[in-house]
């Protein structure tokens, strides 16, 4: 992989990962049942449960369609936000 390629998909990963840190902030903040729950850990297992939902994505887009993977992100985040 050419280093340009390999810097672009780093500083892409840094900007998910300081999004993946403020979503994972705030949910701890807002759910104190959370609270036990690694803040760091929490954002890096959230990036990489990204990564491989678009690995799955492009591996198998028949099985996995995008369609899919936003209806499970969109059921993930409901039922974190209903655990008080």
């Amino acid at each position: 992989t050419p280093d340009v390629v390999r810097q672009r998909v780093a500083r892409g990963r840094a900007v998910a990962l300081g999004q993946a840190r403020l979503f994972t902030r705030s949910l701890l903040a807002e759910r104190p049942s959370l609270g036990a729950l690694d803040e760091e850990l929490t954002a890096h297992a959230l990036l990489a449960a990204c990564e491989q939902g678009a690995k799955l994505m492009i591996a198998d887009p028949d099985r996995y369609p995008p369609e899919r993977l936003v209806q499970y992100a969109e059921n993930l985040l409901r039922v974190l936000t209903l655990v008080s």
